[in-house]
């Protein structure tokens, strides 16, 4: 058995590999979509996430078996290294080509790399202490996501995002010397010898897993299309500048960094993750709905309508990702695979409906329709059998 030092130190690296690894990801996301259009406008940037997800799924088929043969430890390194080169990649070269193909190469790298944090910090996890440790890790990400979009704002100036990739780039390294110092001995566990087609069609029996990853697919929609689409509306609608908008965006990403960490705890001592999982969806569904009639660039009104979407979107994020681990282990990589594989997915999904819808909508009337997404959620919460 790991005595607990052990695992406290182990926490601590994953706590640290997390924290920069967010940071790394969120420092270019919300200027991503800005970013590209420059090189193959507005409407095609929808289909770049779109063809960068679905590599990503075909990878996430295949990772029980990548696990076995490569192990954790290898696949976190070599994911974090062509991570940099990609970042190095976006900073100085110009040709639109190249430059869709290494967003592409970062995006893969960054849906992927998160996944191996989950091994790593399953294959040290117990059931009663799941809500905690993941509420923690969570906050400590979202940390890194609520220090980013002011960073981003402060960096790029007359559309000088290059900067931001540089400094992305930056924050890559303290990642891939984490993992070098701390997982080079890493244990990988005896992974069930499952097939993806195996798990995928025996889902549907797993009443409780499919209702939660359907849960967080929709989650993860609501995030595609607020993270392609906000930027653009506040910058190219509504008149805003980076400066407001970073301002504008680090507040709203509070309620992660504040909430989860109690959250979590709450669903492993007192409260249920079904009720707390229900009245996110609400919020979420009411508060992005609202979004779509407010008139002009008032940056107070933005701002508390925002952070009320993120206030919804933090309680689902903690009472998905602590029920579904509470539920999986770190020997079952297939089905964790599909928990994250929600993410690439609803990349995929999101952008090309939301490419459609605008050939026939308003641009704002996307936050109509997502608001009423997420009341589809409640169908899926409000069936839950709680984990208490």
């Amino acid at each position: 058995m790991t005595s607990p030092i052990v695992k406290q130190k182990v926490f601590g690296a994953i706590y640290m590999l997390g924290f920069f690894f967010a940071l790394t990801a969120a420092l270019p996301a919300y200027v991503n979509s800005e970013f590209l259009s420059q090189f193959v406008g507005t409407k095609s940037v929808g289909i770049i996430y779109a063809v960068s997800s679905l590599i990503a799924l075909v990878l996430f088929t295949k990772i029980g078996k990548l696990l076995k043969q490569f192990g954790g430890y290898k696949i976190a390194l070599t994911l974090a290294i062509v991570g940099f080169v990609s970042l190095i990649g976006l900073t100085f070269v110009r040709e639109p080509l190249f430059i869709t193909l290494f967003f592409i190469a970062f995006d893969i790298m960054a849906i992927m790399l998160y996944f191996t944090m989950d091994i790593f910090l399953e294959t040290s996890l117990q059931d009663r202490v799941t809500g905690t440790v993941r509420g923690t890790f969570l906050s400590i990400n979202n940390t890194a996501w609520i220090m980013a979009p002011i960073l981003a704002g402060l960096i790029v100036s007359h559309n000088s995002y290059w900067k931001v990739y540089l400094a992305s780039a930056a924050v890559l390294l303290p990642v891939i010397i984490i993992i070098v110092n701390s997982f080079r001995g890493f244990h990988d566990s005896t992974y069930e010898n499952n097939s993806f087609l195996t798990i995928l069609t025996s889902l549907p029996k797993h009443k409780s897993t499919y209702k939660i990853l359907s849960t967080n697919f929709i989650l993860q929609l609501f995030y595609s299309w607020m993270v392609i689409y906000t930027p653009i509306y506040l910058r190219t609608y509504m008149g805003f500048d980076w400066q407001a908008i970073g301002i504008m965006f680090t507040v709203m990403l509070f309620p992660f960094a504040i909430l989860e960490a109690p959250l979590g705890r709450l669903a492993d001592e007192k409260w249920g993750e079904k009720e707390m999982l229900t009245g996110g969806l609400v919020i979420m569904g009411v508060s992005t709905m609202l979004l779509t009639f407010i008139p002009n660039a008032n940056f107070l009104v933005w701002t508390a309508a925002l952070l009320t979407t993120r206030i919804g979107a933090s309680i689902v994020e903690i009472m998905s990702e602590t029920y579904f681990f509470k539920k999986t282990g770190e020997k079952q990589p297939e089905i964790v695979s599909l928990f994250r594989m929600t993410k690439p997915l609803a990349f995929i999904t999101g952008p090309l409906v939301a490419t459609i819808l605008l050939q026939f909508i308003p641009y704002n009337f996307l936050f109509l329709i997502l608001g009423i997404i997420m009341f589809w959620g409640l169908r899926y919460s409000l069936t839950l059998k709680d984990t208490l």
